[in-house]
């Protein structure tokens, strides 16, 4: 069931959170859903049978580790339809906190190269349910790892590094949709033009790149690729 796979190896990890402890757990109403596992008690695991004080001890810890997990975990764990490991790594380089993840909205989400169409519909249907947002709320007040906003990691490194820039954006970009790009540069200093020239300090070029490619290369202009741009905004 669902409480069985958040606790899973590849979602959040938790030992000793087997089938027979969900099962007693869920039989004498110590929870419903898993964000309860985070307001348990020992009096409540040791209330169960063939729980000594040591388990409930161990178990207690196991879920309380488990709030350090990383995002891609966590977005595993809330077990969304079609979206597995993979998916869920790929989804925290696009949105790098989960209430980024639960905005996004379908035009965005098909745009990313390894979602497409059906898993972004299943992705906004999750984020519509009244009742799986109550229980993300649940498990904010428990105080899990919701991401990180990348604006606090840039600042953390030096704010304006690409004051006076100008980018021009050309191609597919595997780590970013354009908007993104776009606002990285934006928020570093850096400026944004829609055409390629003298004046044009960066073509930040990704696969298939289009006619800006060509005309930065007769300008001279530097062109530089996806990694590169993360070099110099401070991203790698």
């Amino acid at each position: 069931g669902r409480i069985g796979h958040f606790a899973s190896r590849d979602a959040m990890d938790i030992e000793g959170l087997g089938p027979a402890v969900i099962d007693q757990l869920v039989e004498k109403d110590l929870i419903k859903d898993i964000s309860d596992l985070y307001f348990l008690k020992r009096d409540d695991l040791i209330s169960l049978e063939r729980m000594a004080e040591k388990s409930a001890d161990n178990l207690l810890k196991a879920i309380e580790e488990s709030k350090k997990k990383s995002l891609a975990n966590l977005i595993y764990g809330l077990e969304i339809r079609y979206v597995g490991v993979h998916t869920s790594e790929v989804i925290t380089r696009y949105y790098p906190t989960l209430d980024k993840f639960k905005k996004a909205n379908l035009e965005e989400l098909i745009e990313i190269n390894e979602i497409g169409p059906k898993i972004a519909e299943s992705i906004i249907l999750f984020f519509k349910e009244k009742e799986n947002l109550a229980i993300i709320e649940r498990l904010r007040r428990a105080g899990l790892n919701f991401g990180q906003e990348e604006e606090i990691r840039r600042k953390e490194k030096g704010t304006q590094i690409l004051a006076g820039k100008q980018f021009v954006l050309t191609g597919t970009l595997k780590d970013f949709t354009r908007a993104q790009a776009k606002e990285i540069i934006s928020e570093l200093g850096g400026r944004v033009t829609g055409s390629v020239s003298k004046s044009t300090d960066y073509v930040v070029a990704g696969e298939d790149p289009g006619s800006k490619y060509q005309k930065a290369q007769k300008l001279s202009v530097l062109i530089i690729n996806e990694e590169e741009f993360k070099k110099i905004a401070g991203i790698a």
